[in-house]
């Protein structure tokens, strides 16, 4: 439902999902609510693929393109992004729930691209690489809300997120003289790996401002993960150890304020912003190819704001009422880049623009249940949700 809103949920948060996206919205759930949500998750990758980022090219090998292009991956995911059961009480409710916050898989391999020389006079190369990774992190959390006055609801949330990562990405050779891909020559490989977990809470308020006005606001705590790395240096001709580190991946602390509106009997409007500290990202950034600390200077990643806004459109069709929504939201660009002197890291670290998604969807109620389903749509995402509320 809310992803068809173009996540405007914060000013609402009148159903069971509101255990993770706004606790202070339970206590004013009348009845006990169980809810199950599948999702189904398109994610197109794009990456330095190839090209020359100086100079015309030679037309030998792979050396055919001017200027840096970009490539494009897809892949496909589906799960279940949430559950939840919810006990209302007169002015308080508790809620479990399970929540996907993220299910990640990226496969892609690059042609190489042609960055200059050195000061030496060598070429620098972008080397072709083949990429593979998976990335999770579910939670299971509780949740409670209180009902301080028929205006106002507050709530607190507290998660326990699991975690794990699992890639791979394999650098190959180069003829720098033809300029062509020696794929059985595998010069270094890295590798992230790991499984952890770590605590979250949330906090979250509801308050009706005006009979049809109410405004929502959250705090959520991200978590942060340990996972180990390691750099084999000529995997196939070398046996030496690999470069071994331990690192972090915290996720963004995030801040929300929302305002939703029944305009009329039938029509409702509402807008969300949200604060999130994405440069985080760079926050104990870890250098794989060195065995020192490593030199992580000009890598970085900007906080970012998020703007959302939705309608909600009711047609009453007696005892199975229905509804029509869609939103609209930006999705700031949140990767991390590099603006730093190293050749390599430019190309492969390029900063790139936010996105615009498109949301619709619809749903029914019955007597005892409730069907939703919902798509959002951009140039990089797509998601595809269909859910079911059952109240008893």
């Amino acid at each position: 439902r809310s992803l068809a809103l173009g996540g405007t949920f914060l000013g609402r948060a009148d159903d069971a999902t509101a255990a993770y996206a706004n606790p202070a919205g339970l206590a004013n759930l009348p009845e006990r609510e169980a809810s199950v949500e599948i999702r189904g998750w398109g994610f197109t990758h794009v990456f330095t693929n190839r090209g020359r980022s100086v100079g015309d090219p030679t037309g030998a090998g792979f050396d055919t393109v001017a200027g840096l292009q970009d490539g494009e991956a897809s892949d496909e995911v589906l799960g279940v992004s949430f559950a939840s059961l919810v006990y209302p009480r007169q002015r308080w409710a508790i809620a479990a729930y399970f929540h996907t916050l993220a299910d990640f898989e990226a496969n892609f391999a690059t042609q190489g691209a042609f960055l200059g020389t050195s000061p030496s006079g060598a070429r620098v190369f972008l080397q072709p690489v083949v990429s593979r990774s998976q990335l999770q992190i579910f939670s299971l959390g509780l949740s409670a809300s209180y009902r301080v006055s028929p205006r106002l609801s507050l709530g607190i949330g507290l998660s326990r997120y699991e975690f794990s990562i699992d890639s791979n990405l394999d650098r190959f050779g180069i003829d720098p003289d033809t300029f062509e891909i020696d794929r059985d020559f595998l010069v270094n490989s890295q590798t992230q790996t790991g499984k952890d977990s770590d605590l979250g809470a949330t906090l979250g308020l509801l308050w009706r401002v005006a009979p049809r006005v109410q405004i929502g606001g959250v705090y959520r705590q991200g978590p942060s993960f340990a996972f180990e790395t390691q750099h084999f240096i000529l995997p196939g001709l070398l046996d030496l150890p690999p470069i071994s580190k331990r690192a972090l991946f915290h996720v963004p602390d995030q801040w929300g304020l929302g305002v939703t509106w029944q305009a009329t009997q039938r029509l409702t409007l509402g807008a969300d912003y949200y604060r999130i500290k994405y440069s985080v990202f760079v926050a104990d950034f870890t250098d794989v190819f060195s065995s020192g600390v490593g030199n992580v200077d000009g890598f970085t990643a900007d906080d970012g704001d998020e703007f959302h806004a939705g309608l909600e459109y009711s047609f009453p069709n007696g005892s199975r009422p229905w509804w029509l929504r869609s939103g609209l939201w930006y999705d700031p660009e949140h990767g991390v880049h590099y603006s730093g002197d190293n050749p390599g890291f430019a190309a492969a670290f390029r900063q790139r623009d936010g996105l615009w998604h498109v949301a619709a969807g619809g749903g029914t109620v019955g007597a005892r249940h409730q069907i939703d389903i919902g798509i959002d749509y951009s140039k990089r995402t797509t998601t595809l949700s269909v859910s079911t509320v059952v109240r008893f």
